[in-house]
């Protein structure tokens, strides 16, 4: 995930890259990580953006096929996610989130390659 800024005072502009293997732009804007840090640890059990206010933590395993078990592979999803290779070619996910409401839309957008176990 990459974060920047395109006009000053703005909220950050975010896009991700599977291939990304790192970002350097060394500008006097740049924010140091202690100002970061807040932000990070606020959305920690969000899959994205959402966040449910004293919502207990769940454990999501999702079962993934075919082309979405090496999409899925390729790229950081959460902080907490857990991946394993399964013998039968598939990818298992699984996930601590407190909150459901942004990843029941992803989990749909798989189709058929994605089951909830």
């Amino acid at each position: 995930m990459v974060a920047g800024q395109t006009k000053p005072q703005s909220p950050p502009d975010l896009c991700a890259h599977p291939d990304a293997k790192g970002v350097a732009n060394p500008t006097k804007d740049f924010e140091p990580k202690a100002r970061r840090r807040g932000r990070s640890t606020s959305l920690r059990n969000s899959f994205q953006i959402w966040q449910s206010e004293n919502a207990d933590l769940e454990q999501i395993v999702l079962r993934f096929s075919g082309r979405a078990a090496q999409l899925v592979r390729e790229r950081n999803w959460h902080s907490s996610q857990q991946i394993q290779k399964l013998a039968d070619g598939n990818l298992e996910l699984s996930l601590t989130l407190n909150s459901l409401e942004e990843i029941v839309p992803w989990i749909l957008s798989w189709g058929k390659d994605c089951e909830v176990w």
